[in-house]
């Protein structure tokens, strides 16, 4: 008989890696729909096609957003003008550069940039408590690899989202350099003409020119402050996976230390000892008594310097030490046995073993 079939330490190595991989890959708790996700950090699309981060970084006041604030400052500026006049021009760019950037001397006008300034900052805030809060419901509670790939696919989400706004930025940045440079054109064009068609036409030209720079001032803004938003949310993101990273290699290697002195071991005695333990959930019951014997849950092994290898494996071996003592006796019974009646039945096959 092949004692090391019956070799208890073996079985409880064998049933310990059994478990690791049941715990590094059985999701305990269902993770989140990706809907969620679009949900919580406002990416989900509006009536308008433009989300709910975008709304929120460009809101101003009343409901309104600076943009249509911007096309209201113009019209009502423009309007109170008298005549096509350079005279009036200037002072058009110079109200709404005032608008944009603010007015030093008067504190309670702090003008476009403050405002979407204190919308990232209190947007920012709030998505990061609520990414923080998000995260914490579902990854301490879910098997770290399945946890792994979730929150992998997140950041990769995250990242190229990061390069569109990137892209999208640099594209208003360039539609902002050619209003600037049809200003510049209609400004000299009105200066040389003495025709008041060209003038009047002309000084339209300028007001819709003024305006179209910066609607793409507001736009560029916007996708930077966004891009600071999904960047902290990249980082905080980063924190978890990772925990998870260093969590998985901790678990794996105890499961490469659970060395097994034979090679061939019964993997359908295992399979079948495994099954029984599973029957009455204690996977997720050993877990849940070595993460309370530790005081940190399991994806965060592998970051907890306090905690050992060799710690675990010893805590673990003992737990299963502990459920297999009567499974293996009598298994080991049952299997003895059945070879005394095989040898008496027919001792010329035994023998030739």
């Amino acid at each position: 008989m092949n004692t090391e079939l019956f070799d208890q330490e073996n079985w409880n190595n064998l049933l310990a890696s059994y478990v690791i991989d049941y715990w590094l890959d059985s999701v305990k708790s269902e993770l989140p729909d990706w809907s969620d996700v679009l949900n919580l950090l406002g990416l989900e699309e509006t009536e308008n096609s433009e989300n709910q981060l975008f709304k929120l970084l460009g809101q101003g006041e009343l409901s309104s957003s600076l943009i249509q604030e911007l096309e209201l400052e113009v019209k009502e500026i423009s309007g109170s003008l008298e005549d096509s006049s350079l005279e009036n021009i200037i002072g058009l760019e110079e109200e709404i550069f005032s608008w944009y950037y603010g007015n030093p001397e008067d504190n309670t006008e702090p003008g476009c940039v403050a405002s979407l300034e204190l919308n990232f900052q209190e947007l920012k805030n709030e998505l990061r408590d609520k990414n923080q809060q998000f995260l914490n419901d579902f990854w301490s509670s879910t098997s770290p690899r399945p946890c792994l790939k979730y929150l992998s696919k997140v950041e990769a989400f995250l990242l190229n989202l990061s390069q569109q706004y990137q892209i999208e930025r640099q594209s208003y940045l360039k539609k902002e350099n050619g209003g600037q440079k049809s200003y510049a054109f209609l400004y000299s064009k009105m200066i040389k003409s003495d025709q008041q068609k060209v003038i009047q036409e002309s000084y339209k030209a300028i007001i819709n020119a003024l305006l179209h720079i910066y609607r793409c001032k507001i736009k560029a803004q916007i996708l930077t402050l966004a891009i600071q938003i999904i960047q902290e949310l990249i980082r905080d993101n980063q924190a978890y996976v990772d925990n998870l990273i260093k969590s998985v290699s901790f678990l794996r290697r105890i499961k490469d230390s659970c060395v097994v002195n034979t090679n061939q071991p019964s993997n359908f005695i295992i399979a079948m000892i495994f099954g029984q333990i599973c029957v009455n959930n204690s996977p997720e019951v050993l877990c849940k008594e070595l993460e309370t014997n530790l005081g940190c849950s399991l994806n965060r092994w592998g970051s907890c310097g306090y905690i050992s290898e060799a710690e675990v494996k010893k805590m673990l071996l003992n737990k299963i030490a502990g459920i297999t003592n009567s499974m293996y006796e009598e298994i080991k019974q049952e299997f003895t046995s059945n070879i005394v009646v095989n040898r008496d039945l027919n001792p010329a096959v035994i023998n030739s073993n």
